[in-house]
């Protein structure tokens, strides 16, 4: 015993045993120092693993929506040349039209008007800024060469004007059909006499020779002038007896 022990005495030994213990604690307080501050790290490790592959999966969504924002922007500037294109045709349209219907409607006009009041019917065209809507003004060019708004003629004069703008709208129509019968409408007048004189009712009757020749479908007309209708292809008459009964006669050219 006393050679492993050495020359030292107890209480040395003792003293040193208790400084070994005292080590052997303070490297178990390390120890478990160090595991904390391991499992610590292991969290964050672990918490920063998660973030990166959040981090990983958000990039790849920033780069989907990047190239959808890239394509959806290539669609827009696409659409943006198409609308200004439309815009542009639409327009030219527009004014084309607008140059048709005043030529056709002053034809028709011109055929039908026998005084030397009005040269021709001008229709103009002009944009509400606060709806960016169309409205159309109608005048009459007067011989003076001033304009005057159609309520200051003659109720004559008026249904004239009626009957012509209406007759050149559907010139317009026929013509952008391309004489394609089954997609015209019928080309219908109510009683278009009203206010016309005799020599005017005249002129009326050439003036739907000429819509016929538009190769319009259908002309119904509906007047209680007989020489108006003398010439119609059918003539369906209706009449009202001393009882207040309707009768209906139809008739085809030619009869009696």
């Amino acid at each position: 015993m006393n050679e492993k022990l050495g020359n030292e005495d107890k209480e040395t030994l003792q003293k040193k045993l208790t400084q070994v213990r005292q080590k052997i604690d303070q490297r178990r307080q390390s120890k478990d120092d160090l595991q904390a501050e391991r499992d610590e790290l292991v969290d964050k490790r672990s918490m920063l693993k998660n973030r990166l592959e959040s981090r990983q999966s958000l990039e790849e969504k920033v780069e989907t929506y990047e190239a959808k924002a890239e394509w959806a922007k290539e669609v827009y500037d696409e659409l943006e040349g198409i609308i200004s294109v439309y815009e542009s045709v639409k327009s030219d349209l527009r004014e084309q039209y607008l140059a048709y219907i005043n030529e056709y409607t002053h034809e028709i006009f011109k055929s039908i008007y026998q005084n030397s009041s009005y040269q021709r019917v001008i229709i103009t065209e002009t944009q509400n800024e606060r709806t960016g809507a169309y409205d159309y003004d109608i005048q009459l060019l007067r011989d003076d060469d001033m304009t005057e708004d159609p309520s200051n003629a003659s109720g004559g004069e008026r249904a004239l004007v009626n009957l012509a703008l209406r007759a050149g709208i559907y010139k317009l129509i026929a013509e952008l059909e391309g004489g394609d019968r089954g997609r015209l409408p019928p080309f219908i007048l109510d009683e278009p006499t009203t206010f016309l004189d005799k020599n005017h009712v005249g002129e009326l009757e050439e003036m739907l020779n000429c819509i016929r020749d538009w190769d319009v479908p259908q002309v119904f007309v509906i007047s209680h002038d007989d020489a108006l209708i003398h010439g119609a292809d059918h003539k369906c008459e209706v009449t009202k007896d001393a009882s207040n009964t309707s009768q209906v006669t139809m008739q085809t050219a030619g009869d009696d």
